[in-house]
């Protein structure tokens, strides 16, 4: 659309427009894109400082702790939870080996009897650390079947010991652990929020930078990117958009071109960038389908209806 005549009472006026170059409608989309993500970046960050001061983040963190203390798979150092993986690890020299070894295996061969209270299945605990020690272990332990459990040979080092203990909660231990219950409740009401102020932020972005900026700066809708690069959107006519055909063409981006990418790993937007490069008037999906157009004048002048245009040109002529 290179040029746009309008007729009104047998008079006629003509706007000439220029299609936008394609290099500037890409990079305005991209300020617009990168202004949405940095205020939702920052929305996140404020409003994950808010929910961790409510009662609700407090009392899901307070139970996953006393979870994880119960296990005795940590320790607490301070405020700080530590796993005893690290605690008593060969890099803590405030502790002798001896301590440390003591220490995990006590530890580590409790929580396997109380893994008993994760799942319905009896002596999983035992039968998971005697399957563990027969694939890593079978140099540290030797079988005591009278009790059908692994037991420590006398004559390996403390700091060999530490070593299995470490890789054991490391690799197997903490796994299980969070399978109880209340950690794994706690842990997923806690990624739901965090999930929700993310979705919330980015949508509040969203209305911002595609929605409430074109309201604003109405002459051609501009959304921040296009009042930089001094573009706006115009409808078949050669005119502004009313309020109804902005928010029809913002409904088609914001239900299609946003909300389904969510769900879509982003399709729908990009078929609609790849629309702008094959289409005949360069119109990405959401000005197709509400018939709109990204235009451009030399003054950047574009009137909201017929009789602001004749206004204006009286007012020159004179």
């Amino acid at each position: 659309m290179n040029q746009e005549v309008l007729e009104k009472n047998n008079n006629t006026i003509e706007l000439s427009y220029q299609e936008v170059p394609l290099y500037k409608r890409f990079f305005a989309g991209l300020i617009d894109l990168f202004s949405t993500i940095l205020l939702t970046i920052i929305l996140v960050l404020l409003s994950l400082l808010v929910y961790q001061e409510t009662s609700f983040y407090k009392t899901s963190i307070n139970n996953i702790e006393n979870v994880c203390l119960e296990s005795k798979l940590f320790v607490k150092q301070n405020s700080d939870l530590i796993a005893i993986s690290s605690y008593y690890s060969l890099d803590n020299k405030d502790l002798t080996n001896e301590v440390k070894k003591k220490e995990l295996s006590e530890r580590a061969n409790y929580f396997y009897i109380e893994l008993n209270s994760y799942s319905e299945k009896e002596n999983e605990g035992r039968d998971i650390l005697n399957s563990f020690i027969e694939e890593y272990g079978l140099d540290y332990f030797v079988f005591d079947k009278e009790n059908n459990i692994y037991i420590e040979k006398e004559d390996v080092l403390d700091g060999d010991f530490i070593k299995f203990y470490t890789y054991l909660i490391d690799n197997n231990a903490l796994a299980y652990l969070t399978q109880s219950s209340i950690y794994l409740k706690e842990s997923i009401n806690i990624f739901i929020v965090q999930l929700l102020i993310v979705l919330i932020s980015f949508i509040v972005s969203i209305l911002v930078f595609y929605l409430l900026f074109p309201l604003i700066f109405k002459r051609g809708n501009k959304s921040l990117g296009k009042l930089i690069f001094r573009f706006g959107s115009l409808n078949e006519k050669g005119l502004c958009l009313t309020k109804k055909d902005f928010f029809i063409k913002f409904l088609w981006f914001f239900l299609i071109e946003v909300i389904l990418s969510i769900f879509t790993i982003g399709i729908p937007f990009i078929f609609s960038v790849g629309m702008m490069f094959i289409s005949k008037n360069k119109q990405n999906f959401n000005e197709y389908m509400s018939k709109t157009y990204s235009l451009m004048n030399e003054s950047n002048k574009f009137y909201l209806d017929y009789e602001e245009y004749y206004f204006e040109k009286k007012k020159n002529s004179n």
